[in-house]
């Protein structure tokens, strides 16, 4: 990330890369809601964890284990019977990439 940058201009790069559309004012929402964000992850930063094991836990955790064992899953019929969409035993979903977007970036 570039230091230059504002919060503002963070939001929108970062809303492009994950190709989300906002309204005109929610920008400087967002905004000020990643700066809070980020401004409690320095607090956080600042914490003396000197001695303290990383895998340290306050509370046992007595956690019920279940046998690994393999069996044979569900039949093609059944795990696919819910698809809306079904190419032979395939699920077929639409196109993510523009092929417009494919001939620019050369992907």
């Amino acid at each position: 990330m570039e230091e230059n940058k504002t919060d503002e201009q963070l939001v929108e790069d970062i809303a492009k890369l994950a190709r989300i559309d906002f309204e005109p004012g929610e920008i400087s929402v967002y905004a000020s809601q990643m700066r809070s964000i980020l401004d409690h992850f320095s607090d956080l930063m600042e914490i003396d964890l000197e001695g303290l094991n990383p895998t340290v836990q306050i509370h046992r955790l007595d956690l019920p284990l279940q046998s690994d064992l393999a069996d044979s899953g569900l039949e093609i019929d059944e795990g696919l019977g819910s698809s809306n969409r079904r190419r032979g035993n395939l699920v077929s979903v639409p196109r993510i990439v523009n092929p417009e977007d494919e001939a620019v970036s050369g992907v």
